[in-house]
């Protein structure tokens, strides 16, 4: 569940019913959120309690290692001496993120509100896990010329992480252009889902919004 708008909302009472309506079609949710203190611990409490394991957890803010390497807005760190201390400054910066808000995810003592924590990537899969994630979505996307390529080395990337590390991983279907319709043609969309499925994707997931969140 992403409420859909170009700026974020943050409305509990529309999260809730919103969450509703899914868990009455029978359907797993999980819940998109970029502040951590949205949705509130008593709300977490509730939606356990109500929607039991249809609730499947909190998507975390997106692509923290894609945004690392790209040193895009609100990176985890700017400088680093070497690469150790760039893997360090990234998983604990990370991890302080999770733990700053009601989902309490330190990577010392393990998940202690059993809120399960997702996000989707495009690199630093492995230190994702470091830092807590439970679930990481590698993607799928772009039109560039060398797809099959990297669909191979990303799946192969997050899987090996995730296998490793005891989590889940999943494949999330992006944007293949910039303009519209963004998204791939369905004979293409279709060929990567088999591609996710026949790799052992736990999740597959295709987003479809367009650029300002306003439509898919």
């Amino acid at each position: 569940i992403q409420q859909n708008n170009s700026h974020p909302i943050y409305n509990e009472t529309r999260l809730s019913i919103i969450s509703q309506y899914v868990f009455e079609k029978d359907l797993s949710f999980i819940v998109y959120s970029d502040d951590p203190g949205f949705p509130s611990a008593e709300w977490l409490r509730n939606a356990k309690a109500s929607f039991g394991n249809k609730f499947l957890g909190i998507y975390y803010y997106d692509e923290p290692g894609g945004k690392q390497l790209d040193q895009a807005n609100y990176p985890a760190f700017y400088y680093a001496k070497n690469f150790s201390d760039a893997a360090h400054r990234y998983v604990n910066t990370i991890n302080w993120w999770l733990r700053s808000g009601p989902y309490s995810i330190d990577r010392t003592i393990g998940n202690k509100t059993g809120i399960q924590l997702f996000t989707s990537d495009y690199g630093l899969y492995w230190y994702d896990f470091q830092a807590g994630y439970d679930t990481v979505f590698a993607e799928y996307g772009w039109n560039s010329g060398w797809e099959d390529y990297s669909r191979q080395l990303n799946a192969a990337l997050v899987r090996g992480a995730a296998t490793a590390q005891n989590r889940d991983w999943g494949i999330m279907i992006t944007w293949a252009y910039q303009q519209p319709p963004y998204i791939e043609s369905g004979p293409d969309l279709y060929k990567d889902m088999i591609s996710a499925y026949e790799n052992g994707a736990s999740y597959i997931i295709i987003f479809d919004s367009n650029r300002d969140w306003t439509e898919n």
